[in-house]
């Protein structure tokens, strides 16, 4: 069964070898391999960085006996829109009482529910900062099968910045059902590694583009990662927005 990334409370990437092609003395590329092009991980990661957060979220449960018990938990968002608007999960902020944003540039600040679609793990955020670098969201066709891409996120909320772990596209249009009984259709699986901690952070293709939103991995397994896909993640966050704001096209 697959589980939500719900928030938690280093390593190296090697580059794949060049491989003779062409005329003698002729090389392919360092990051490529055959005629298989690779993304530029390290400038991809830097580029894309400038666009994500990392949330902390104190929640209330009610416990066996009935008394209220307080929660802290950490997932990650990314900027969709430069006047202070943040895409994540929703089970990032479950029950939240308090919701804290911390900007690329370290800055904490308080984040705000605009929207919640529950039936497909998507929230937006509000944050009173200005001048932010938003991701766009990738086309339909960019999702294929084989397809490169990295997960960035706050992993288990180790400290020092977000984590990224490259992958390709495995698989497209998967239907789970994770440990709390909910079922969602049409994701992307990856082997790019999801952690806890890297909820609602990006799964961005090699252009830094967003093909899907982190969500769940599969319990017991190795290498099977889900997202959301950005054809669902582009339609519904702006009808959050919209309805909740009074804003179109966000």
């Amino acid at each position: 069964m697959a589980r939500a990334m719900a928030p938690s409370s280093s390593g190296t990437i090697e580059g794949a070898p060049t491989t003779a092609s062409g005329p003698p003395g002729q090389r392919e590329p360092a990051n490529s391999v055959g005629s298989v092009a690779f993304p530029d991980v390290p400038a991809l990661v830097s580029r894309v960085s400038t666009s994500i957060v990392s949330i902390d979220v104190t929640s209330t449960t009610v416990g066996f006996a009935g008394q209220t018990l307080r929660e802290t938990s950490a997932g990650t968002g990314f900027v969709i829109a430069a006047d202070g608007l943040i895409a994540t999960n929703a089970h990032v902020i479950t029950n939240a009482r308090a919701i804290t944003v911390t900007m690329p540039g370290g800055l904490r600040v308080p984040g705000t529910v605009v929207g919640v679609d529950v039936a497909n793990d998507l929230a937006v955020l509000r944050t009173a900062q200005t001048k932010l670098v938003p991701l766009r969201f990738a086309r339909a066709a960019e999702m294929r099968v084989g397809a490169p891409v990295v997960a960035i996120g706050n992993a288990f909320a180790l400290e020092g910045g977000p984590t990224a772990s490259f992958g390709i596209i495995s698989a497209v249009d998967r239907t789970i059902t994770t440990q709390d009984g909910r079922t969602y259709t049409g994701l992307l699986q990856t082997d790019a590694a999801i952690n806890a901690g890297d909820s609602g952070g990006p799964l961005v293709d090699e252009r830094g583009e967003v093909v899907g939103v982190n969500t769940a991995a599969l319990s017991g397994a190795e290498s099977i990662g889900f997202a959301i896909a950005a054809t669902r993640a582009s339609t519904g966050v702006p009808q959050h927005v919209d309805t909740r704001m009074g804003r179109k096209g966000a």
